[in-house]
């Protein structure tokens, strides 16, 4: 039974993962939700989140445009 849970578990992250990734059209604000959830994923690397608004900024801290 621990098997079957964890394989789903592994399914669900990896799935979540793979939605970082702008693939075609995928929208910036998911990204920007994948990372304030604070998801692991060895293949991404988040943005720094600006407290104000939640905007995505730049390794200097001024806003992305």
């Amino acid at each position: 039974m621990w098997e079957r849970a964890c394989s789903r578990r592994r399914t669900d992250i990896q799935h979540r993962c793979r939605l970082i990734h702008r693939i075609r059209e995928q929208a910036r604000s998911h990204i920007l939700i994948a990372f304030q959830a604070g998801m692991d994923c060895s293949s991404a690397t988040p943005a720094p989140i600006s407290p104000e608004y939640g905007a995505v900024t730049s390794h200097t801290g001024m806003p992305l445009k």
